[in-house]
C-alpha cells in the first residue's frame, strides 16, 4: 500500500511539473505594429531624449525587419530641440532576431536589445544605444525603451 502511495504521489508530482505555463517560445511572434517609446540620455553632452512612434515588424523564423518612425524631444540646458533623434522621417529595422523571448535589432541610429516582459508575447522592454555625429558633435544615448503590440 505504501509504495503504491508513492507512485501515485511521484505520478502526480511529475504531471503537475510538465504542464504548461504561459505561452510557448513559438508564441513569441513580432510581426505586426508596436507602439514604442523610449527615454535616452547622453550623460557627457547632458542631453535627453524622448520619444514615441511605431514599428511595423514582419517575421520569418527567428528573423524580422520593418520600419519605424518617431516623434520626440530632445533636452539640453538650452532647452527642447528636435535632434536626429526626433526625427518623424521613417527609417528602416534590420538586422531583427529572435532567440526565445529576447530580441534585437537596430535602426539607422540605434541598436536595440530586450525581452518580452514577464512572459507576456504583446509587450517588450529593453535598452536602446543610440549614436551620431552632428555639428562635430558626437553623440551617444543610452536608455530604456518599451513597446505594446496594437
Amino acid at each position: 500500500m505504501k509504495s503504491a502511495y508513492l507512485l501515485l504521489l511521484g505520478a502526480s508530482l511529475l504531471a503537475a511539473c510538465s504542464q504548461k505555463s504561459g505561452p510557448d517560445p513559438q508564441d513569441f511572434t513580432l510581426s505586426g505594429n508596436w507602439w514604442q517609446s523610449g527615454h535616452l540620455t547622453d550623460a557627457g553632452n547632458g542631453v535627453s531624449h524622448v520619444h514615441e512612434g511605431y514599428f511595423y515588424l514582419n517575421q520569418s523564423g527567428t528573423q524580422f525587419a520593418g520600419s519605424g518612425q518617431n516623434f520626440g524631444l530632445c533636452h539640453n540646458a538650452s532647452g527642447d530641440y528636435e535632434g536626429p533623434l526626433a526625427d518623424t522621417t521613417a527609417y528602416q529595422v534590420s538586422a531583427g532576431a529572435v532567440n526565445g523571448q529576447q530580441i534585437s535589432f537596430k535602426t539607422n541610429l540605434c541598436t536595440y536589445t530586450g525581452s518580452f516582459e514577464h512572459g507576456n508575447p504583446n509587450r517588450i522592454t529593453g535598452t536602446a544605444n543610440c549614436a551620431y555625429v552632428d555639428n562635430g558633435v558626437s553623440f551617444a544615448f543610452t536608455g530604456g525603451w518599451q513597446a505594446n503590440r496594437e
